[in-house]
């Protein structure tokens, strides 16, 4: 859990300051809703991303769909998500 929190708050870092990021690749990294909305502040606001992987984090429900909503909103930057293999609940 410890490698994990440390992991986020590095991609975290890494979305709200790097002027250089394109590709974030997420996949199956047992994100929680507190996670991807703690970060989908940071991702709104980025330029550089293009890709964006979220697949494959179980954990993920509805009130990460509200962030997602809201990412898209913001950004228009963004030309790819990866939703696959969501088990999205409400």
């Amino acid at each position: 859990e410890l490698a994990i929190f440390w992991l986020l708050t590095f991609v975290y870092f890494s979305i709200e300051t790097s002027k250089k990021l394109q590709v974030l690749f997420l996949r199956a990294n047992k994100l929680t809703d507190a996670d991807f909305v703690a970060m989908s502040g940071p991702l709104k606001n980025n330029t550089t991303i293009k890709v964006l992987d979220i697949s494959s984090n179980q954990e993920l429900s509805s009130k990460s769909l509200e962030a997602l909503a809201d990412i898209l909103n913001g950004n228009r930057s963004i030309e790819y998500f990866g939703l696959s293999k969501l088990s999205l609940t409400t």
